[in-house]
């Protein structure tokens, strides 16, 4: 700290006294009591985070409409501005803020859209209104729907609701639709990281392939213009129930009742078929994991997991208690989300499919769950039109598990 009165120079003296009053003067002491010791990042963690497995925030889109989609968008190099995209099942969406706390680690700042769209053109009545009939482009600003009438799935604005463009490929109704998810990597130019690759199954057996243009927001063909498919798998001999997509792996899996999963390349080319045990027949959901692993639900009886390799190869099955409708992977494959009737999101091991972690207990059914990017936050939408964001954390559940395998 400097006095300007003890400075004889009057230059000098000027100068600090211009500069006090620009930027001030530090204090010759800041604390009167010894500075707190520093806490680790693990007290901070174990501070912050007293329940780990409780809902953080509660958010009703569309009150008792259940939701069919939920997605955070929250990656900075694709969303400037975080948000919880929802869908309900009358096709209503909003755009949520969703912040996440830079002070407290898992928490999150959630407020309601405003004005929600609705998109209006009505699905055929002999589909229900699922989460496997949408998929939402990697930049968040397209929803695409199946299930129409004309044998197209459509694409509609997100800020809208208006039709963007009407796609053709099949001779029936599409019954499911899936999409990669955005990639950031090295390798693709910052203008492409909103392109992504579309798949599509329908009641004519048939899977179609689509490329989806980020910069121009259309599907777009060979020739870069007119939309059709970049190929059709064939194979299935009835409706396809459920279909995924792996942009990291370039693979396509698809599943009919009672006909083996047909896992393809986006190209067209046929690498095998997965078969099942004989009493799974009804196919629900289908994963491809980081590790390449494939992770199907068949919805006989109360219902079944079962984990495949790229091979084909059975690694685990598992008969459930309860009709799961909803599940998703971690993003380094080794943990597997499950939620439904008995209205508990349940965390289990890929490698086992046994139960890791039981979250509380949601107010009704889950209809569809979603993670975000940074795997923090888990998104369960539910049948009465609520969403539930829950803080989760896979590292601290790897912990556990090696501490108990140790044990």
């Amino acid at each position: 700290m400097c006095d300007p009165s003890q400075v004889d120079d009057v230059i000098i003296k000027a100068a600090l006294e211009e500069q006090i009053r620009s930027f001030g003067q530090t204090p010759p002491q800041l604390l009167t009591t010894p500075h707190p010791a520093r806490n680790s990042l693990q007290h901070v963690l174990n501070a912050n985070i007293k329940n780990l497995n409780g809902i953080i925030s509660v958010l009703t889109p569309a009150k008792e409409h259940p939701i069919t989609v939920v997605k955070p968008l929250m990656q900075p190099a694709i969303h400037p501005s975080p948000v919880l995209f929802t869908v309900s099942s009358n096709q209503t969406i909003t755009s949520n803020k969703f912040v996440p706390s830079i002070q407290t680690p898992y928490s999150i700042f959630v407020e309601s859209d405003p004005a929600p769209r609705v998109v209006r053109d009505p699905i055929d009545p002999t589909l229900s209104s699922l989460p496997s009939s949408y998929a939402v482009s990697p930049d968040g600003k397209a929803l695409f729907c199946a299930g129409f009438w004309d044998s197209s799935f459509k694409s509609f604005s997100v800020d809208s609701g208006k039709q963007i463009q009407s796609m053709f490929g099949h001779r029936d109704l599409v019954t499911c639709i899936s999409m990669t998810e955005a990639t950031l990597s090295l390798h693709i130019p910052h203008n492409r990281l909103a392109d992504g690759i579309i798949v599509t199954g329908s009641r004519d057996a048939t899977v179609c392939v689509w490329d989806w243009n980020g910069k121009q927001q259309r599907v777009t063909g060979i020739d870069g213009r007119h939309a059709c498919p970049r190929s059709v798998l064939t194979g299935h001999v009835g409706q396809i129930e459920c279909v995924y997509v792996s942009g990291e792996q370039g693979t396509v899996v698809s599943a009919s009742r009672g006909s083996p999963i047909f896992l393809h390349r986006v190209t067209g080319e046929l690498i095998r078929k997965i078969r099942a045990p004989p009493s799974y027949k009804l196919p629900s959901a289908l994963i491809i994991t980081k590790r390449c692993e494939i992770v199907a639900h068949y919805a006989d009886k109360s219902g079944y997991l079962a984990v495949f390799s790229a091979n084909g190869d059975i690694l685990n099955t598992q008969e459930l208690q309860e009709q799961v409708l909803s599940m998703i992977s971690d993003g380094e494959g080794d943990f597997l989300v499950t939620g439904g009737f008995n209205l508990t999101p349940v965390v289990r091991s890929i490698k086992t499919l046994s139960p890791v972690l039981r979250l509380a207990p949601c107010q009704s059914a889950i209809r569809v769950l979603g993670l975000s990017h940074d795997q923090k936050f888990l998104i369960a939408g539910l049948t009465n039109g609520t969403v539930n964001v829950y803080p989760v954390d896979f590292r601290r559940i790897v912990g556990t598990q090696y501490q108990a395998e140790q044990n």
